[in-house]
Protein backbone atom coordinates (compact mmCIF):
# COMPACT_ATOMS: atom_id res chain seq x y z
CA UNK A 1 0.00 0.00 0.00
CA UNK A 2 1.15 3.32 -0.94
CA UNK A 3 0.11 6.85 -0.32
CA UNK A 4 0.43 6.98 3.63
CA UNK A 5 1.81 9.78 4.94
CA UNK A 6 5.05 8.86 7.64
CA UNK A 7 4.69 9.93 10.96
CA UNK A 8 0.39 9.73 11.03
CA UNK A 9 -0.74 6.77 12.74
CA UNK A 10 -2.88 3.87 10.77
CA UNK A 11 -5.20 1.20 10.98
CA UNK A 12 -6.39 -0.97 8.42
CA UNK A 13 -10.11 -2.92 7.20
CA UNK A 14 -10.12 -5.72 5.10
CA UNK A 15 -13.45 -6.39 2.83
CA UNK A 16 -13.99 -9.56 0.34
CA UNK A 17 -15.10 -9.55 -3.06
CA UNK A 18 -16.91 -11.56 -5.29
CA UNK A 19 -19.45 -11.40 -8.24
CA UNK A 20 -22.28 -10.89 -6.00
CA UNK A 21 -20.72 -7.97 -4.49
CA UNK A 22 -18.25 -6.56 -1.47
CA UNK A 23 -18.59 -7.70 1.96
CA UNK A 24 -18.73 -5.67 5.03
CA UNK A 25 -15.37 -4.75 6.44
CA UNK A 26 -13.23 -6.51 9.09
CA UNK A 27 -12.25 -5.01 12.42
CA UNK A 28 -9.65 -2.54 12.41
CA UNK A 29 -6.08 -3.73 12.53
CA UNK A 30 -3.45 -2.33 15.08
CA UNK A 31 -1.95 1.14 14.45
CA UNK A 32 0.86 1.53 12.77
CA UNK A 33 3.19 4.18 11.96
CA UNK A 34 4.96 4.18 8.83
CA UNK A 35 8.57 5.98 8.60
CA UNK A 36 11.49 6.61 6.30
CA UNK A 37 13.53 4.63 8.96
CA UNK A 38 13.04 1.16 9.21
CA UNK A 39 12.15 -0.72 12.24
CA UNK A 40 15.86 -2.34 12.21
CA UNK A 41 15.87 -4.08 15.48
CA UNK A 42 13.00 -5.97 17.55
CA UNK A 43 13.77 -8.34 19.99
CA UNK A 44 11.04 -9.46 22.46
CA UNK A 45 13.54 -12.19 24.18
CA UNK A 46 11.26 -15.24 23.89
CA UNK A 47 12.91 -18.47 24.19
CA UNK A 48 15.70 -19.11 26.36
CA UNK A 49 19.42 -18.54 24.72
CA UNK A 50 20.30 -15.01 23.67
CA UNK A 51 19.70 -14.40 19.64
CA UNK A 52 23.77 -13.76 18.96
CA UNK A 53 23.01 -12.17 15.52
CA UNK A 54 21.53 -9.69 16.74
CA UNK A 55 23.29 -8.90 20.18
CA UNK A 56 26.75 -9.26 22.07
CA UNK A 57 26.76 -10.62 25.40
CA UNK A 58 29.04 -8.80 27.57
CA UNK A 59 30.80 -11.13 29.96
CA UNK A 60 27.43 -13.43 30.81
CA UNK A 61 29.12 -14.65 34.16
CA UNK A 62 28.58 -10.93 35.10
CA UNK A 63 31.05 -9.45 38.31
CA UNK A 64 32.74 -12.03 40.64
CA UNK A 65 32.20 -14.84 37.82
CA UNK A 66 29.13 -15.88 38.85
CA UNK A 67 26.94 -17.55 36.13
CA UNK A 68 23.46 -16.99 34.80
CA UNK A 69 24.26 -12.86 34.83
CA UNK A 70 22.04 -13.13 31.58
CA UNK A 71 19.26 -14.65 31.33
CA UNK A 72 16.06 -14.46 28.81
CA UNK A 73 12.77 -16.83 28.63
CA UNK A 74 10.07 -14.49 27.59
CA UNK A 75 12.08 -11.58 29.39
CA UNK A 76 15.37 -10.68 29.72
CA UNK A 77 17.60 -10.20 32.66
CA UNK A 78 20.71 -8.35 33.30
CA UNK A 79 22.50 -8.68 36.68
CA UNK A 80 25.53 -7.44 37.85
CA UNK A 81 26.30 -4.74 35.40
CA UNK A 82 27.53 -2.45 37.63
CA UNK A 83 30.75 -3.56 39.98
CA UNK A 84 31.15 -0.46 42.21
CA UNK A 85 34.07 0.83 39.98
CA UNK A 86 33.41 -0.17 35.95
CA UNK A 87 29.97 0.39 34.13
CA UNK A 88 29.65 -2.28 31.46
CA UNK A 89 30.48 -5.07 33.23
CA UNK A 90 27.30 -7.21 31.49
CA UNK A 91 24.89 -6.31 29.41
CA UNK A 92 23.58 -6.99 25.83
CA UNK A 93 25.32 -4.72 22.96
CA UNK A 94 23.74 -4.91 19.62
CA UNK A 95 25.60 -6.35 16.34
CA UNK A 96 24.25 -3.46 14.23
CA UNK A 97 26.03 0.08 14.12
CA UNK A 98 22.85 2.85 13.90
CA UNK A 99 23.29 6.40 12.67
CA UNK A 100 21.99 8.39 15.25
CA UNK A 101 20.16 10.53 13.01
CA UNK A 102 16.16 10.32 14.42
CA UNK A 103 17.51 7.14 15.99
CA UNK A 104 14.77 5.84 18.31
CA UNK A 105 15.18 3.03 21.04
CA UNK A 106 12.72 1.87 23.74
CA UNK A 107 12.05 -1.01 26.01
CA UNK A 108 9.89 -2.07 28.55
CA UNK A 109 11.42 -1.72 31.47
CA UNK A 110 10.79 -1.97 35.53
CA UNK A 111 11.72 0.33 38.16
CA UNK A 112 13.40 -0.40 41.31
CA UNK A 113 15.94 -3.10 39.65
CA UNK A 114 17.97 0.25 37.82
CA UNK A 115 17.68 -0.55 34.24
CA UNK A 116 19.21 1.40 31.46
CA UNK A 117 18.97 1.93 27.93
CA UNK A 118 22.13 3.04 26.07
CA UNK A 119 23.63 4.45 22.53
CA UNK A 120 27.31 4.49 22.73
CA UNK A 121 29.85 2.44 24.52
CA UNK A 122 28.69 0.27 26.71
CA UNK A 123 31.77 1.10 29.17
CA UNK A 124 30.99 4.14 29.27
CA UNK A 125 32.60 5.11 32.41
CA UNK A 126 36.19 4.42 31.47
CA UNK A 127 38.30 7.20 30.25
CA UNK A 128 37.98 7.99 26.46
CA UNK A 129 34.29 6.18 26.52
CA UNK A 130 31.17 8.21 25.59
CA UNK A 131 27.10 6.81 25.72
CA UNK A 132 23.93 8.53 26.31
CA UNK A 133 21.50 6.99 28.77
CA UNK A 134 18.36 7.09 29.67
CA UNK A 135 18.11 4.99 33.27
CA UNK A 136 15.06 4.04 35.49
CA UNK A 137 16.95 4.96 38.86
CA UNK A 138 13.84 4.15 41.20
CA UNK A 139 10.66 4.08 40.94
CA UNK A 140 10.47 8.01 41.53
CA UNK A 141 12.94 9.08 39.16
CA UNK A 142 14.05 8.87 35.17
CA UNK A 143 17.40 9.98 34.38
CA UNK A 144 18.95 11.25 30.97
CA UNK A 145 22.56 11.38 31.23
CA UNK A 146 25.62 11.84 29.23
CA UNK A 147 28.76 10.37 29.85
CA UNK A 148 31.88 11.23 28.21
CA UNK A 149 36.03 10.72 29.11
CA UNK A 150 34.11 9.20 32.91
CA UNK A 151 32.19 12.19 33.78
CA UNK A 152 28.68 13.11 33.27
CA UNK A 153 25.76 15.39 33.10
CA UNK A 154 21.96 14.60 33.84
CA UNK A 155 18.97 15.81 33.82
CA UNK A 156 15.66 14.27 36.17
CA UNK A 157 12.78 13.27 34.10
CA UNK A 158 10.36 12.84 36.48
CA UNK A 159 9.01 10.06 38.20
CA UNK A 160 9.02 6.65 36.81
CA UNK A 161 5.55 3.83 36.96
CA UNK A 162 5.28 2.05 39.55
CA UNK A 163 5.36 -1.29 36.98
CA UNK A 164 6.27 -1.70 34.12
CA UNK A 165 6.01 0.87 31.15
CA UNK A 166 8.04 1.31 27.87
CA UNK A 167 10.70 4.09 27.71
CA UNK A 168 11.83 5.61 24.65
CA UNK A 169 15.24 7.51 24.35
CA UNK A 170 14.91 9.71 20.77
CA UNK A 171 18.19 11.40 19.51
CA UNK A 172 17.49 15.21 18.46
CA UNK A 173 20.14 17.93 17.53
CA UNK A 174 22.09 18.58 20.43
CA UNK A 175 21.26 15.59 22.88
CA UNK A 176 17.92 13.12 23.16
CA UNK A 177 14.08 13.67 24.27
CA UNK A 178 12.79 10.53 27.06
CA UNK A 179 9.35 8.85 26.94
CA UNK A 180 7.29 7.07 29.21
CA UNK A 181 4.24 5.17 27.41
CA UNK A 182 4.92 7.79 24.68
CA UNK A 183 4.18 11.04 26.90
CA UNK A 184 7.34 13.11 26.69
CA UNK A 185 9.00 13.54 29.90
CA UNK A 186 12.44 15.46 29.24
CA UNK A 187 14.97 16.57 26.97
CA UNK A 188 18.30 16.16 27.29
CA UNK A 189 20.59 18.84 26.11
CA UNK A 190 24.42 18.56 26.08
CA UNK A 191 28.12 18.43 24.04
CA UNK A 192 28.32 15.20 23.79
CA UNK A 193 28.63 14.42 20.14
CA UNK A 194 27.92 10.44 19.52
CA UNK A 195 26.78 8.70 16.32
CA UNK A 196 27.75 5.41 14.03
CA UNK A 197 27.97 3.52 16.76
CA UNK A 198 25.77 0.39 18.68
CA UNK A 199 22.95 0.17 21.03
CA UNK A 200 23.12 -1.78 24.42
CA UNK A 201 20.95 -2.57 27.74
CA UNK A 202 22.38 -2.83 31.02
CA UNK A 203 21.54 -2.16 34.83
CA UNK A 204 23.19 -0.80 37.89
CA UNK A 205 21.54 -2.63 40.97
CA UNK A 206 21.08 -6.30 41.55
CA UNK A 207 18.87 -7.43 38.47
CA UNK A 208 16.58 -5.57 35.64
CA UNK A 209 14.30 -7.09 33.46
CA UNK A 210 13.92 -5.67 29.47
CA UNK A 211 11.23 -6.52 26.90
CA UNK A 212 9.74 -5.90 23.89
CA UNK A 213 13.31 -3.64 22.92
CA UNK A 214 12.40 -1.72 19.15
CA UNK A 215 14.92 0.40 17.63
CA UNK A 216 14.02 2.48 14.94
CA UNK A 217 17.09 3.83 12.60
CA UNK A 218 19.43 4.04 9.53
CA UNK A 219 21.68 0.49 10.35
CA UNK A 220 25.30 1.76 9.18
CA UNK A 221 26.32 -0.39 6.21
CA UNK A 222 27.75 -4.13 7.41
CA UNK A 223 31.37 -4.24 7.60
CA UNK A 224 33.34 -7.44 7.85
CA UNK A 225 33.36 -8.89 11.09
CA UNK A 226 36.50 -8.51 13.83
CA UNK A 227 38.97 -10.76 14.02
CA UNK A 228 38.48 -14.09 16.00
CA UNK A 229 40.66 -14.81 18.90
CA UNK A 230 43.47 -17.44 18.12
CA UNK A 231 43.92 -20.60 20.40
CA UNK A 232 46.43 -23.05 19.64
CA UNK A 233 47.39 -25.13 17.30
CA UNK A 234 48.01 -28.86 17.87
CA UNK A 235 50.44 -30.60 15.22
CA UNK A 236 49.87 -33.92 13.31
CA UNK A 237 50.99 -36.09 10.63
CA UNK A 238 51.84 -33.59 8.00
CA UNK A 239 48.76 -30.85 9.41
CA UNK A 240 47.61 -28.95 12.44
CA UNK A 241 44.02 -28.47 14.02
CA UNK A 242 44.02 -25.05 14.91
CA UNK A 243 41.73 -23.79 17.66
CA UNK A 244 40.03 -20.26 17.31
CA UNK A 245 37.17 -18.04 19.21
CA UNK A 246 34.77 -16.14 17.26
CA UNK A 247 34.61 -12.25 17.36
CA UNK A 248 32.50 -10.25 19.41
CA UNK A 249 31.01 -8.49 17.23
CA UNK A 250 30.03 -9.69 13.44
CA UNK A 251 28.68 -5.74 12.13
CA UNK A 252 25.95 -7.02 11.57
CA UNK A 253 25.89 -9.53 9.21
CA UNK A 254 25.84 -13.66 10.31
CA UNK A 255 29.75 -15.37 9.59
CA UNK A 256 29.22 -17.68 7.63
CA UNK A 257 33.18 -19.32 7.30
CA UNK A 258 36.74 -19.44 8.73
CA UNK A 259 40.07 -19.90 7.17
CA UNK A 260 43.17 -20.61 8.76
CA UNK A 261 46.25 -19.96 6.90
CA UNK A 262 49.47 -20.88 7.46
CA UNK A 263 53.10 -19.37 8.10
CA UNK A 264 55.26 -19.94 6.19
CA UNK A 265 53.69 -21.27 2.91
CA UNK A 266 50.30 -19.86 2.97
CA UNK A 267 48.88 -23.09 3.10
CA UNK A 268 45.17 -22.53 3.87
CA UNK A 269 41.75 -24.29 5.58
CA UNK A 270 38.74 -23.19 5.72
CA UNK A 271 35.65 -24.10 7.60
CA UNK A 272 32.00 -23.14 9.40
CA UNK A 273 33.92 -23.49 13.22
CA UNK A 274 37.00 -24.31 15.45
CA UNK A 275 38.36 -26.31 15.19
CA UNK A 276 39.76 -26.36 11.54
CA UNK A 277 42.58 -28.61 10.40
CA UNK A 278 45.59 -27.80 7.90
CA UNK A 279 46.32 -30.11 5.85
CA UNK A 280 49.50 -30.60 2.99
CA UNK A 281 52.05 -29.11 5.84
CA UNK A 282 55.61 -30.07 5.82
CA UNK A 283 57.08 -32.48 8.63
CA UNK A 284 59.67 -31.17 10.54
CA UNK A 285 59.24 -27.60 9.44
CA UNK A 286 58.33 -24.68 11.85
CA UNK A 287 55.06 -23.36 10.50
Amino acid sequence: MVGLTNGTPYTFTVTATNSAGTSVASSASNSVTPSTLGNQLVDSFTGANINTTKWYEVDPTGYGGTSGKVQQNGTLTIADSYNGTLWGNTGLVSQDVFDSTSLEISASMTPGSSPLIGYGDYNFGLAGKKAYLLYVASPSSILALSWEDAAYTSTNCGAASASAAVYKMKIVSGGFEVYKDGALMCTHMNSVVINNTRVFLENASTASTFDDVLVYGLIVAHAAPDAPTIGTATSGNASASVTFTAPNFNNGAVITGYTVTSSPGGITASGASSPITVTGLTNGLLQ
